[in-house]
């Protein structure tokens, strides 16, 4: 009697390999070829009405985390996407509005601060800006 039902029967089975396994195989190997930068505590000015527009390697993405210059980047090469990072800072979100385009060899794109939340304690809005780059292959 199983589980108080009387018409239940219970099988056993076993399981042979002809081979003796000493690892479990290896899946697909994850994609870890993606190169980030960084840019720290970007001031934000842009409103979803009228966007900022940043580039590359000019103005305040002038250095990649504060050191050094941002790589050439190609649309071609590169499939690129955007984080910005606002919590550190204030309540209020900093989006990307539009797609990244190319401007000689850098990249550009728009950030526009969300219309809900408040700045910092200085009135400014700031974000943590990642550029993302994966080869395409």
């Amino acid at each position: 009697m199983l589980n108080g039902f009387k018409s239940e029967k219970l099988f056993t089975f076993e399981l042979l390999e002809s081979i003796v396994r000493t690892e479990w195989p290896s899946g697909i190997a994850p994609i870890a070829d993606t190169d980030m930068y960084i840019a720290k505590k970007i001031k934000i000015v842009g409103t979803q009405n009228s966007p900022e527009v940043f580039t590359t390697n000019v103005g305040k993405l002038l250095y990649n985390f504060g050191t050094t210059a941002f790589p050439s980047i190609s649309l071609l090469s590169y499939n690129v996407a955007i984080f910005c990072n606002s919590t550190p800072y204030q309540d209020a979100k900093v989006n990307q509005v539009g797609d990244v385009t190319q401007s000689g060899s850098n990249i550009s794109f728009q950030l526009a601060v969300s219309d809900t939340g408040n700045a910092s304690g200085d009135t400014f809005f700031y974000a943590d800006i990642t550029i993302a780059l994966q080869a395409i292959i």
